[in-house]
């Protein structure tokens, strides 16, 4: 397949940014909700095809799962929580978004941020499960990168009328695979907290722990409900 055609009226760049935080996340409610168009690669196609099942499989699931109106919100945000261990490699996730002070944080420090940020993905994202009405994702290519152990799918869809790039990038993981990132027109999912969240644990003398303290404090208050995060982004 070739690759994502450009298209002559595009939102203007402000418009992007300014609801990037939003895409970001129901990106990945996407990733874990949507029916997907899957397209067969010439190369590398037994891997691809493998990725491609991961996420056809995931998506099942996640229908299943989570759109029933008879279920309880505990009962969502437990089965949510269980498709996100299932689809998100959360460790590694965390251990990149930390960055060089992975390597001074503590074992303990590296727990309890992967614990904070699993809750920040779930307060972020779950809500935007209401957003979803159905819309397919058109996987335009696949991508394996054998010496990075990486497979990326490239694929488009519809955000407000406009169309919307969205890279997955996965790693094999046992019999399976993981996502580790989500990338949405180019900002990546996890390089987007990197970069804040260095910047705090710079400010605050190297100290995670005072990154963790602070997440859990704003998570406590519903800083990361998809309303907040949108009001933010725009003041």
């Amino acid at each position: 397949m070739t690759h994502l055609q450009n298209q002559a009226i595009r939102p203007p760049l402000a418009e992007l940014w300014r609801v990037s935080s939003r895409m970001l996340g129901l990106a990945a409610a996407i990733a874990i909700a949507v029916s997907l168009t899957l397209a067969r690669p010439a190369a590398s196609a037994s891997t691809a095809e493998q990725a491609e099942a991961f996420l056809t499989n995931l998506s099942q699931k996640a229908v299943e799962g989570l759109k029933g109106e008879e279920m309880t919100q505990e009962e969502r945000e437990q089965r949510f929580r269980q498709l996100l261990d299932h689809a998100f490699d959360m460790e590694a996730i965390s251990q990149f978004v930390l960055g060089r002070y992975s390597r001074v944080a503590s074992e303990e420090e590296k727990q309890r941020f992967t614990d904070v940020l699993k809750d920040i993905v779930v307060q972020r994202f779950m809500p935007l499960f209401g957003d979803y009405r159905g819309e397919g994702l058109d996987v335009r290519q696949t991508v394996v990168d054998e010496g990075r152990n990486l497979v990326t799918i490239i694929t488009s869809t519809e955000f407000q009328g406009e169309p919307v790039r969205l890279d997955w990038r996965l790693r094999p993981r046992g019999e399976s695979f993981k996502i580790v990132d989500v990338v949405v027109e180019g900002a990546s999912l996890v390089i987007t907290y990197r970069s804040e969240y260095a910047a705090f644990i710079k400010q605050n003398g190297g100290n995670v722990s005072a990154l963790i303290a602070d997440l859990r404090e704003k998570l406590d208050r519903g800083a990361f409900k998809p309303e907040n995060t949108t009001a933010a982004s725009k003041s």
